[in-house]
């Protein structure tokens, strides 16, 4: 069956998701943030030409599509429908309702109140957010505005938000699954979602350190001195989806999308755009493979759908220059020594990226992308963005995903591979999955102790003045753009402040 068509039994047994359907619902699910920003928050006469823009440049993108050949991708295939697929979009929203996103079930402390105290002002004030000081809502809150904007239709309802808010989640997760799939061989398999929702960097090592110390009464660092340094990670969707939500997932999106498009540099920048409204700091790492590509194909670069995605790229880094703390600018990260740092590295390309080496090399031997996204993550840490300490990990997202990407569709031919190495892989799998097998206990731990036990809320709901106050949030620089700048001069919409 060729890839273009979408063909669907009465069964929906024999179907399949054609790779147009397939990018059409990425481009959707990633996109859909950017008009409602450029609608809330420019002066008209911005936004209007904008979102014109925007809306001829995607379908300048999909009316190519139809002529046959532009969404067949190497690698990549149709995904067959099977009732399967849909068992496994009820685990993913299951999955998303169980990690305490919209706040259905119970959530983990971590920064869940800054999180729901920010959705709180963007459902509940008017567009763009003006606090009383004259600080502006300056974040990267791209993957809540389809959710406010439901919420704001129903009312200024946080429960019809929170709800719009997991089933957009889940969605985009089920987006992710597919482009895997699709990556895979298209044919959907429990084991992809198994490692889709577990596999990761190798924590076993840096727990066994902790237990070690627990155990000895030792110090975590004399054992390992960099232990814990908030340096480097390989990020596994338990960290994605109880930390990093609404960075993670669009990440994931963003990057599988981009690969997709690969072969299309005429079509990349669009999606870049998109993704950096929710997703920054990864975009700044996919910059180093992006300019690499789009200059070697420089006359097929220049075309309009990378022009507009250059404009509104443009546009969205003015509005995060704006804010306190990425307004101080890139800096070097000096709180670490040189050997920390090394120590950092060392067990970062031992236990997280060492242990998937020999089982991916055949595909990253001569991958350039794979080893520029390594270098340039390895060094990462040595940069700052207003003197914060996670700039590293956060910029080796993309290293993360391709990693798992590539150890996905090696353990779907896993079967293929002689003894002893398909045992071993198994143990590596296992190995990278522990991390997230362990938050994800603890998720079930504090529903069952905290939650039921002890009827704690299930959403963490605080003070709303939270983001607003800079003596009660000791994140408010991460939060808000304070004085002037080029955006709030000559883009941002007039609104009065808050009385």
């Amino acid at each position: 069956m060729n890839s273009n068509d979408t063909t669907l039994s009465a069964g929906g047994a024999t179907g399949t998701l054609s790779l147009r359907s397939l990018a059409m619902q990425a481009y959707i699910w990633l996109g859909v943030p950017l008009p409602v920003f450029l609608a809330g928050w420019l002066r008209w006469y911005v936004a209007l030409p904008l979102i014109i823009l925007l809306l001829a440049a995607v379908g300048w993108r999909f009316r190519r599509g139809m002529r046959g050949t532009c969404f067949k991708s190497p690698h990549f295939s149709a995904v067959r429908i099977s009732p399967k697929l849909w068992w496994m979009a009820v685990v993913l929203l299951l999955f998303t309702i169980f990690c305490g996103i919209g706040g259905i079930s119970w959530q983990l402390p971590a920064d869940n109140f800054y999180r729901n105290a920010l959705f709180y002002d963007l459902v509940r004030r008017p567009w763009p957010v003006v606090y009383a000081d004259g600080s502006i809502l300056c974040y990267y809150f791209g993957y809540w505005l389809p959710a406010a904007l439901v919420a704001k239709g129903a009312g200024g309802s946080i429960l019809a938000g929170d709800i719009a808010l997991a089933l957009y989640t889940a969605w985009g997760l089920f987006i992710a699954l597919c482009l895997i799939t699709s990556y895979t061989g298209g044919r959907p398999r429990w084991l992809i979602l198994l490692l889709f929702l577990f596999l990761g960097g190798g924590e076993l090592a840096m727990t066994g350190v902790k237990e070690i110390s627990t155990l000895t009464g030792a110090d975590p660092a004399l054992l390992i001195p960099a232990y814990d340094p908030g340096f480097y990670d390989l990020s596994n969707m338990a960290l994605y989806m109880l930390y990093i939500f609404h960075q993670g997932v669009p990440a994931m999106v963003g990057c599988l999308l981009l690969l997709f498009e690969s072969r299309r540099p005429e079509a990349m920048l669009l999606p870049f755009s998109m993704m950096l409204m929710c997703a920054p700091i990864p975009c700044v790492a996919l910059l180093t493979v992006l300019v690499p590509w789009l200059l070697y194909n420089r006359r097929r670069a220049l075309s309009p759908s990378n022009i507009v995605g250059i404009l509104l790229c443009v546009l969205i880094s003015l509005f995060y220059l704006a804010n306190n703390t990425s307004g101080a600018g890139f800096g070097p990260f000096t709180e670490a020594s040189p050997l920390v740092w090394m120590e950092c590295a060392l067990i970062w390309l031992l236990f997280y990226i060492g242990i998937y080496l020999p089982f991916i090399w055949r595909e990253v031997r001569r991958n350039w992308v794979f080893w520029t996204l390594l270098a340039a993550s390895l060094l990462a840490p040595l940069v700052s963005i207003g003197g914060e300490r996670d700039f590293g990990w956060r910029f080796g997202i993309p290293l993360s995903i391709y990693i798992t990407l590539l150890a996905i569709d090696a353990a779907s031919r896993v079967t293929d591979w002689r003894r002893p190495r398909n045992i071993l892989f198994a143990c590596v799998l296992a190995f990278g999955s522990f991390n997230a097998v362990q938050r994800y206990y603890e998720v079930l731990r504090h529903a069952i102790v905290d939650g039921i036990r002890n009827h704690s809320p299930r959403k963490l709901t605080t003070d709303m003045t939270l983001l607003s106050d800079p003596a009660y949030n000791e994140c408010y620089d991460n939060f808000m753009a304070s004085g002037e700048s080029f955006f709030s001069r000559h883009l941002l919409k007039p609104q009065r402040n808050e009385k």
